[in-house]
């Protein structure tokens, strides 16, 4: 048998054999994509605790960043309140734990956002009409140092080199307002070539970095990106993607993703070391501002926009930024004996 494949195979033109393949991948790839769409559908929709959490902890973040911000705002985030009410039921009402890590963390940023209120002498107006005497009450008694901000000194990213890596990844923060300085573009190179090390599959290398210094493009980029408002344009703004060209199989088709994570939070880690200050921003977004992106910054059309990184200097007066405070590491553990 084997002997009759080789011997059609020697007599078969290479174009059909091709064609075959590709025939052959299209048809793995729209099975893969269906199971992908199942899977992922299946758990953005649900209303498991995880998911819920998940609800708890993107609506409480956003807060955590209208206290942060320098130009604060009376009363802001009416609707990351809203949503954040709604999750807060939601989980109530399926009987979940309230020693649950997110649920307090949502009730803290409920509590630092009345408290800074109260110090600006403002009434927190949106709170009253949008939360339940319920989770008022909770509020009240909630641990309030779970949320809130954080400050950061200018001297704190000063010997970032002489440190080492556990100190580099456990004071890294995001940081999203920077002063009016320039960045050495001898910084971000050096952090780019440090990045290189990062694994990729079968050393493959798919990252790239596109270095936007140009304020106009900036703009109009992190306009599209839209996660970026209210806040002054930074010194550089990165963008990192994967060319989908190093690839070889339908079953890489996430592989992207994986080696450009990977090479976006070495990169992270990297500016840190340079005593830089930035904040990674999701580039996940329709296909119509993807394709506007591509075609400002000539962006391959093989390319996945993996993540945009701002980044800056440090204000000399200091920075407040969100705390984001994370969950013991034995929460996402699993044994296998």
């Amino acid at each position: 048998m084997n002997y009759l494949k080789n011997a059609v195979k020697k007599v078969v033109p290479q174009k059909m054999k091709t064609k075959y393949r590709v025939m052959r991948e299209k048809k793995v790839l729209k099975t893969s994509y269906n199971y992908d769409y199942k899977k992922f559908i299946g758990a953005i929709s649900s209303n498991t605790e995880a998911q819920i959490e998940s609800q708890l902890m993107f609506a409480a973040h956003s807060i955590e960043k209208g206290l942060s911000h320098e130009n604060f705002r009376p009363n802001f985030g009416e609707n990351a309140l809203l949503k954040l009410s709604k999750a807060l039921e939601t989980f109530n009402s399926y009987g979940f734990s309230k020693s649950n890590i997110r649920y307090k963390i949502a009730l803290s940023s409920l509590k630092n956002y009345k408290k800074y209120h109260e110090e600006q002498e403002i009434e927190p107006v949106h709170l009253n009409h949008i939360f339940s005497v319920d989770i008022l009450n909770e509020v009240k008694l909630s641990d309030e140092h779970l949320s809130g901000t954080i400050f950061l000194e200018k001297e704190d990213k000063k010997d970032s080199k002489k440190k080492n890596f556990y100190e580099i990844s456990q004071e890294r923060t995001s940081i999203r307002e920077f002063s009016d300085v320039e960045v050495d573009m001898k910084s971000i190179e050096s952090a780019i070539n440090i990045s290189m090390k990062t694994p990729t599959v079968c050393n493959r290398q798919p990252n790239r970095v596109y270095i936007i210094k140009n304020k106009q493009v900036m703009e109009t980029i992190l306009n599209i990106q839209g996660g970026y408002k209210g806040y002054k344009l930074p010194a550089i703004l990165l963008l990192v993607s994967t060319d989908n060209r190093a690839f070889v199989s339908v079953n890489e088709r996430n592989e992207g993703f994986i080696d450009g994570g990977l090479f976006s939070m070495s990169l992270l880690y990297a500016l840190e070391y340079e005593g830089l200050g930035a904040c990674a921003l999701n580039a996940m977004m329709n296909h119509t501002k993807e394709q506007e992106i591509k075609r400002i910054l000539n962006v391959s059309e093989f390319e996945n926009l993996i993540m945009f990184i701002v980044v800056g200097q440090i204000p000399d007066e200091g920075v407040k930024c969100p705390k984001s405070q994370r969950d013991d590491y034995q929460k996402i553990m699993r044994v296998i004996q």
